[in-house]
């Protein structure tokens, strides 16, 4: 439970992150062997930008990704807006074949797919 937590939780493998890892097993075989996605660094900057500028975050684009969430002072306001960027924006892909080596093709900017049936929100505590 974070709920306790004075900042965010970011994602990454350790204990204290918050782990998001999804296993599929498919048929028939391919060469696909592993697929990782995120927000866009470009649209990260901007909003890190934007809430340095408009909001006077101590956010900067001489800071890395993670101290710049964790430079945030988080509310509901700034929460729900980064929620929607991360809905909207474009994410980086990174897939590999069972080689070790990336598939072909631009992955940087791809289009978020829609979903046709979301389920229904969590009830807030």
């Amino acid at each position: 439970n974070t709920t306790g937590r004075p900042n965010i939780t970011l994602g990454g493998f350790a204990i204290t992150d918050e782990m998001c890892v999804n296993y599929i097993y498919y048929y028939p075989k391919t060469s696909l062997e592993v697929c990782k996605s995120a927000i866009s660094d470009q649209s990260l900057q901007t909003y890190f930008r934007q809430v340095q500028e408009w909001e006077r975050q101590p956010t900067s684009p001489h800071l890395g990704i993670s101290d710049n969430y964790r430079a945030i002072d988080w509310n509901p306001v700034r929460a729900s807006v980064l929620h929607e960027l991360y809905l909207q924006s474009p994410i980086y892909m990174q897939c590999n074949q069972s080689s070790g080596e990336r598939f072909p093709g631009d992955w940087t900017s791809v289009r978020v797919t829609p979903v046709l049936y979301p389920l229904p929100p969590t009830p807030r505590i």
